[in-house]
């Protein structure tokens, strides 16, 4: 292994150790990195400087809006929402509901209608104190993300300035480290694209759904689930409460109508996302075979938890750059790993000098 690889190693074993000597510290800066590839996915669609200015600075806009509204609306829909549905519990004759089985399942029923009503009142309680509790330092914290990621991409090119690399990296080829760190912000540019596409399809399908069942606030269930499936496998599950609670108040004849809907609805979402979009987006963009991404993803949940899920694609595309650069060279004159690498099957061989520069 060159002298590059062991400092680039280095450097990824002491961000590890960070995650657990400055846990708050070293997530506020990874998000703060894949918020600003968000911010600047759409700009990479065009080629002039200016455009690429103006999309960068519409699209920080266009988060900076979608979190303010989502906060600003979800608090009060939600806490209605359950308000209504223990409401609803309330006035629901489960007396007679539960003659009509034999015993001990009426007796069963009766109880947990009651024990339902009561938990949902403690749950209310107990998520208003939290949020109550809470709010300010989310605030901060989202405004310190903000501020984070905008400094974060504006600076991340003097990275790869010659200067930088050689204070670093002393002593090291800057050439090789210059084409790895380029090559895996490159391949991460890719995962962080075909996931906005993924999540734009699902919150499309979320809201456009919503509206067709007349479940109301169908555009706050689009955004939410679309900005939080960027999240891999972890949006519609995070959707899946505030639709439940909205669709069973938005059908007060029969609630229950309005809860089977939103089951569908997030079935539909949720089948859609992991059999059809990841599969044949993600996997064409990351060039991974799927099974090592959610071997990836529970892993990662299990040390880190939710923070884990939006991290680990992220190491497994540094560990595949890594691995083809300095292991096995298995990456060309063109910073491209050989598919052969993660995809299983024949192994070709790795390409020569004089191949990577043709």
């Amino acid at each position: 292994m060159s002298r590059s690889g062991k400092w680039i190693l280095g450097y990824f074993i002491a961000y590890l150790v960070s995650l657990f000597i400055f846990p708050m510290t070293t997530r506020v800066l990874t998000l703060s990195v894949l918020i600003g590839m968000i911010i600047i996915a759409p700009a990479r669609m065009v080629n002039k400087k200016g455009y690429k200015r103006l999309l960068s600075l519409l699209s920080l806009g266009a988060i900076v809006l979608t979190f303010v509204y989502l906060f600003y609306v979800a608090v009060p829909i939600i806490i209605n929402g359950v308000k209504s549905f223990q409401s609803g519990l309330v006035d629901l004759d489960i007396d007679k509901f539960s003659s009509n089985f034999r015993e001990p399942f009426g007796s069963f029923i009766n109880d947990t209608f009651e024990k339902a009503g009561s938990m949902l009142g403690d749950v209310l309680l107990q998520a208003s104190l939290y949020i109550s509790k809470n709010i300010a330092s989310w605030i901060t914290f989202g405004i310190l993300l903000v501020v984070a990621s905008v400094v974060l991409t504006a600076r991340s090119r003097s990275f790869f300035r010659y200067r930088a690399v050689r204070t670093l990296f002393p002593n090291c080829d800057s050439s090789e480290v210059t084409s790895f760190f380029e090559g895996f912000y490159r391949d991460l540019q890719g995962y962080i694209t075909g996931q906005l596409i993924v999540a734009l399809a699902v919150g499309s399908v979320i809201g456009f759904g919503a509206f067709v069942f007349g479940i109301r606030q169908s555009l706050f269930l689009g955004l939410l689930a679309g900005i939080t499936n960027l999240i891999p496998f972890l949006g519609v599950i995070i959707t899946a409460i505030p639709l439940l609670v909205i669709g069973y108040s938005s059908h007060s004849e029969n609630p229950l109508i309005g809860i089977v809907l939103a089951l569908l609805l997030l079935i539909l979402a949720n089948q859609l996302e992991m059999w059809v979009l990841s599969p044949r987006i993600m996997s064409k963009r990351l060039k991974l075979n799927w099974f090592i991404i959610l071997l990836s993803i529970i892993a990662c949940s299990e040390l880190f938890g939710v923070y884990g899920i939006v991290l680990a694609i992220p190491l497994v595309i540094f560990i595949r750059r890594y691995w083809g650069t300095f292991v096995t060279k298995e990456v060309n004159g063109y910073g491209n790993i050989r598919q052969g690498l993660v995809q299983g099957g024949t192994r070709e061989k790795a390409p020569s000098k004089e191949e990577g520069t043709k």
